[in-house]
């Protein structure tokens, strides 16, 4: 979900029995709480699916439950650095047949179902690099570098515009960050000091996502440790969090981005029955 101030975006699911079927439910138009910008999730798994189950999953996903927004996880991207100049890409080092598939088979698709029903479709990256499981860790040269770094990004987004035409909204450093990797809260504000100007001097609407840590509680470290950083906040679109663990400071993570006017959001929970 996002939220802006006491206004967010929700994904929740609702179950019948025979209990609901007694529950009475009064709308007052007047009274307004949240104003949903949008929910979604990663639909990487329908990859897995045959075209046509895929057409009536969009179906669902888009006409019955209203999704509107979709992550993109750039893996297998840039395995070696393509050289040493980060002002200067190599574009024969990048492998860009993950992302390709993910957004001929999911990501177009999906979006195309958003925008025909009038509705904003909102993509945001977020790359993992976990120092164990599928994603692989991070090499030093992303970790260390933060030019390097911007440039791998400022590569992906470039190919998302030119190939299908699509600009990301937001871009998140890293997926859980500091949650088994080396993404800790200097490292993140060292790269975001270089990529928020650079993405906007390159012309993208991509804004910053951050932390997206995998709790509130440890979201709340990131801009505990962040909060006085001038050269962050001015390219932050989202302050987000996962699900998983303890959740105890989502009101002080709301409290602080009304302070700033940058929305927030709950953007992962994969536990849920």
């Amino acid at each position: 979900m996002v939220r802006t101030g006491c206004r967010c975006i929700v994904a929740f699911a609702l179950f019948t029995s025979a209990a609901a079927a007694a529950l009475d439910v009064t709308v007052v138009p007047s009274t307004r709480y949240q104003i949903m910008r949008g929910w979604g999730g990663t639909p990487i798994a329908a990859q897995s699916l045959k075209p046509a189950l895929r057409d009536e999953m969009w179906d669902v996903l888009t006409d019955d439950l209203g999704l509107t927004r979709a992550r993109l996880g750039p893996q297998g991207w840039e395995y070696q650095n393509d050289n040493g100049d980060p002002f200067s890409l190599n574009a024969a080092a990048l492998d860009t047949s993950q992302v390709d598939r993910a957004m001929t088979e999911l990501i177009v698709p999906f979006r195309q179902r958003v925008l025909a029903r009038g509705e904003p479709f909102s993509l945001y990256v977020s790359p993992s690099f976990y120092n164990s499981g599928g994603s692989g860790e991070a090499q030093p040269w992303l970790t260390e570098s933060a030019g390097e770094y911007t440039e791998y990004a400022l590569s992906v987004l470039a190919h998302l515009r030119t190939t299908y035409g699509v600009d990301a909204d937001l871009w998140s450093v890293c997926n859980e960050a500091n949650n088994a990797n080396v993404f800790s809260p200097q490292v993140v504000q060292r790269i975001a000091h270089e990529l928020g100007p650079r993405l906007q001097a390159a012309g993208y609407p991509t804004r910053l996502e951050f932390p997206e840590a995998v709790n509130a509680d440890a979201a709340w470290n990131f801009v505990q440790a962040a909060q006085g950083d001038l050269r962050l906040w001015p390219y932050v679109g989202l302050i987000s969090w996962h699900l998983y663990g303890s959740n105890t400071q989502r009101p002080a993570l709301l409290a602080f981005a009304q302070t700033k006017g940058i929305p927030t959001g709950q953007t992962e929970f994969l536990s849920a029955t």
